[in-house]
């Protein structure tokens, strides 16, 4: 259950990156919604990292 949660936040958290990075290339970075998308990626990735080690 544990490790499919896991799975399916990393899932999560590419699709968010790749959408955030394609917006970044059409989107300036400076708009609010952009910045907050990659910063929620960001944390969700620190998240499951931390989250891996232990």
């Amino acid at each position: 259950m544990k490790n499919t949660l896991l799975k399916s936040g990393m899932v999560l958290a590419v699709v968010t990156m790749a959408n955030t990075a394609f917006a970044g290339s059409v989107v300036p970075v400076s708009e609010p919604g952009t910045f907050a998308l990659l910063t929620g990626a960001i944390a969700v990735m620190a998240l499951l990292h931390r989250n891996k080690r232990k």
